[in-house]
């Protein structure tokens, strides 16, 4: 009877101390050097539960002893990180012999097949109201070029969900928790990038990152492309009679019906209606215009054609508000 006690015990505790022991599932594919990380991303206990017990995450710039990846066409690496053995997305860094995981997506296949956008035009003063503490809303002045003419949120390929095309979950992550300065940085032109700056203040916390990321990857294969073509359209805009209208009654009011026969004056009648007018919370600043388009863009496209291919606006979010003057 002592036998079998101790043997029926025996087996309880080595099926315990089985499911109790980490494993290191998908670890099939040893490997052996150093992995050189280029971005901080989570190194996850598991793979299939996407654990990270401790918040482990990688340095930019830090090497970790590579012990495996999860299969041959792999998607993670195994590192060894503060004495653990963790899995990191293989976008995260750099193998042995230098050659990059395919950290930065360009873009797959362009999934907005009706070709349809929103180009999103701010009204930089009423969105610096509700975030003071940014940098671009801190060094904002009245003689500043934001302050008398619209500004780029982005170009955004519709529907909504198009969005994201060929981005992995380590960067979506980064972005949808706002840390944008942890993006990878753009490969964009000095000229370009001199005019984004100005045209697009929110490049000062690193808005240009997170609406390629999000947007731009959606629309082209490169962002010198995204945001050349974006520039060209908010040039039109600020060139017309909607940018001179708020321009001439900053301090006042505008209702939508003046916004509308200003877009209707300068691009054609009844673009008005393409136009969707956006608020702020409260209701009393004018924060941005959705202008719906349509179409292919590039060098030579017209605001007026894109607008005029687009479908109307079926309901104004705000019906007008203040054109909020720089400064708190």
């Amino acid at each position: 009877m002592k036998i079998k006690l101790l043997s029926a015990w025996l087996s309880t505790a080595a099926l315990a101390f089985t499911l109790l022991t980490p494993t290191t599932a998908h670890a099939n594919f040893p490997m052996e050097g150093a992995f050189q990380a280029t971005q901080k991303c989570p190194a996850l206990r598991s793979i299939k539960k996407n654990t990270n017990p401790g918040s482990f995450f990688t340095q930019a710039g830090k090497s970790y002893p590579l012990k495996a990846k999860n299969k041959a066409a792999a998607t993670h690496y195994s590192i060894m990180i503060r004495g653990e053995q963790r899995w990191i997305e293989v976008s995260c860094g750099q193998l042995p012999n230098g050659n990059s995981t395919a950290s930065a997506p360009t873009r797959t296949e362009n999934k907005n097949k009706n070709q349809d956008y929103l180009l999103t035009a701010s009204w930089q003063a009423a969105f610096c109201q509700t975030n003071q503490r940014k940098t671009e809303c801190r060094s904002q002045t009245a003689k500043r070029y934001d302050a008398t003419h619209f500004s780029l949120h982005g170009l955004w390929p519709q529907p909504k969900d198009n969005a994201y095309c060929g981005v992995n979950t380590t960067l979506k992550a980064i972005d949808r928790r706002g840390e944008w300065h942890l993006l990878p940085a753009l490969d964009l032109s000095k000229p370009l990038l001199k005019e984004l700056r100005k045209i697009m203040p929110g490049a000062a916390s690193y808005l240009q990152r997170h609406e390629w990321y999000k947007h731009g990857t959606c629309y082209s294969t490169d962002a010198e492309t995204y945001y050349r073509d974006s520039l060209h359209l908010m040039q039109q805009l600020n060139d017309s009679a909607v940018s001179r209208l708020f321009a001439d009654n900053i301090g006042r009011n505008l209702s939508a019906k003046q916004i509308q026969q200003a877009f209707d004056r300068e691009f054609g009648k009844g673009m008005g209606r393409k136009v969707n007018i956006r608020c702020s919370r409260d209701g009393k600043l004018i924060g941005e215009l959705w202008i719906s388009l349509r179409g292919p863009i590039g060098p030579e496209t017209t605001l007026a054609e894109l607008m005029r291919n687009a479908p109307d606006v079926k309901r104004l979010s705000c019906t007008g508000g203040k054109v909020d003057p720089a400064g708190f």
